[in-house]
């Protein structure tokens, strides 16, 4: 059994391949909003993977292998499955997603984490478009709390995202709500209509729409604060592949010993390690 982890547009990608190919596999996406992109069929299960859940996952589906497929700033399942793979003799790929290159422009200040850009956005003055997901908005809510500081978000179309937008005390006037990164077209008539001085993103790769980003701020003249890839204290695992192409030729000739007698097709995953569905 491969465990397949993440909803990113590259770990459906792996679990489609796999199952194309015949491998016995199991997508893990940690909410309903990761499962809204999945294609009907696709072996999954659903929710965080705390280390209980995952160790009994790893154990009553006889895992062997772990991709880990996860968004590269999800350090937390990463430093967790890398360790209990680690614990339980499990082998650990993880797929790197591919950088984006960063041109050197005056306009965009890169910063190490969430705490340094607060605080370069709270000693500048300006609008802020924030385009890093809703799951890290509440770290700037000090910004507008009792200020006029004029914000807006970008964020993903679901009930969900508008509820933690609300709960970080923004107004519906405030949220811009589409499927994807949007276009440099898009973004850039955003920015015009709020007068937005800053955009706050991340280094998310082209799958994350980064160069979408810059384009669209560069062409807009409006300053990008780019919160850089985070590291994870453990170090990066042995095996690390940036092409699913690669990812892919390198499964091909694994020989997996529980494959053949532990298909999923038809059967629920057993409670204590989470939702389940085919």
């Amino acid at each position: 059994m491969i465990l397949v982890l993440g909803g990113t547009s590259e770990g459906r990608e792996i679990a489609r391949a796999l199952q194309q190919a015949g491998r016995s596999c199991l997508l893990s996406v940690a909410s309903g909003l990761g499962e809204l992109f999945l294609e009907e069929g696709t072996p999954r299960r659903v929710g965080r993977l705390e280390p209980e859940t995952l160790e009994a996952l790893l154990r009553e589906r006889h895992v062997e292998l772990i991709i880990d497929a996860t968004h590269p700033y999800a350090v937390q399942i990463q430093a967790l499955s890398q360790k209990i793979a680690r614990e339980q003799s499990v082998a650990y790929w993880r797929f790197q997603r591919p950088r984006t290159e960063i041109p050197d422009h005056p306009a965009i200040i890169r910063v190490p984490d969430y705490q340094e850009a607060f605080q370069v956005l709270r000693d500048s003055e300006g609008g802020v478009l924030f385009t890093i997901g809703v799951k890290n908005l509440g770290r700037f809510r000090g910004l507008w709390d009792g200020a006029a500081r004029p914000v807006w978000a970008k964020v993903y179309p679901t009930a969900e995202s508008m509820e933690i937008c609300r709960a970080c005390g923004l107004r519906p006037e405030q949220i811009y709500a589409f499927h994807g990164p949007g276009t440099p077209e898009l973004l850039g008539a955003i920015l015009k209509q709020t007068r937005a001085a800053w955009l706050v993103t991340k280094e998310s790769g082209q799958a994350g729409g980064t160069d979408v980003k810059l384009a669209a701020a560069l062409e807009s003249a409006c300053k990008v604060l780019l919160i850089d890839r985070p590291t994870l204290a453990e170090g990066s695992p042995a095996v690390t592949v940036e092409s699913i192409e690669k990812l892919l030729g390198m499964v091909k000739g694994l020989e997996l010993s529980h494959e053949n007698s532990d298909r999923i097709v038809g059967t629920r995953q057993p409670e204590s390690s989470g939702p389940f569905r085919v």
